[in-house]
């Protein structure tokens, strides 16, 4: 089999793992996210301990499903959060797929061997790379726009900040508007977490000669700081 069948062959499997897991998440009942929604209400970061007045977020949403919405369409107390937003489902939405294509694939085109397969001038061998599913829609650019337009803090929530995001968590982290980034852990049930495993994660999406910078935006680890489990 030589190169180009394998590299085909291999982007079949990829394609019908895309499928599988598209019909997976479909089985999934976002209806039932309504429980322990009130525990969000102890985030400091989202109540009015923090939040004095309304303000505008731009929420990036990762995975394919709308539990976000679920969250966000809570009727808060009136003490509670005074949310304005714009959500962007940056990798598509299963239960929208023509007007949200579904991404999947791999996100990091600043590894040593990407360069390398766009100059074999094959388009299998970068196809499942999320660079041109992006081309697809707008949320992109509008990202772009929004970080290069106006100063902000992130709040990272249920994201790992790995390599297959790693371009686009570059552009958002290692950027001189971006002031602060604050990590809510997951606490596990043998009382530790995954805070020092997202922030090494977020560490690498800075180039290196700017650590610095990273250490003084990332908000250092607070035990309250954790995201409410089911």
């Amino acid at each position: 089999m030589s190169p180009s069948e394998s590299i085909e062959s291999l982007n079949d499997c990829f394609e019908l793992l895309k499928i599988k897991l598209i019909e997976y998440l479909k089985t999934i009942d976002c209806k039932k996210i309504n429980y322990g929604i009130q525990n969000l209400l102890n985030l400091n970061s989202l109540s009015n301990k923090e939040i004095k007045e309304p303000r505008t977020f731009l929420i990036i949403n990762f995975n394919y499903t709308n539990t976000i919405e679920k969250y966000l369409n809570f009727e808060w107390p009136e003490d509670g959060i005074g949310l304005k937003y714009e959500l962007l489902h940056i990798h598509g939405k299963v239960s929208e797929e023509k007007k949200y294509p579904i991404i999947f694939g791999y996100g990091d085109e600043t590894d040593k061997y990407f360069s390398l397969l766009e100059e074999l001038d094959n388009h299998q061998f970068v196809k499942y790379f999320k660079s041109d599913g992006y081309g697809l829609s707008p949320n992109y650019r509008i990202v772009s726009k929004f970080i290069d337009t106006t100063e902000y803090e992130v709040h990272v929530l249920g994201h790992s900040c790995g390599s297959s995001d790693r371009v686009l968590l570059k552009a958002i982290f290692d950027n001189p508007r971006c002031m602060e980034i604050k990590i809510f852990h997951h606490k596990r049930e043998d009382f530790t977490t995954d805070f020092i495993e997202i922030y090494r994660n977020i560490s690498r999406c800075f180039s290196v000669d700017n650590r610095h910078a990273f250490k003084g935006k990332t908000i250092n680890y607070i035990e309250r700081n954790h995201l409410p489990q089911y």
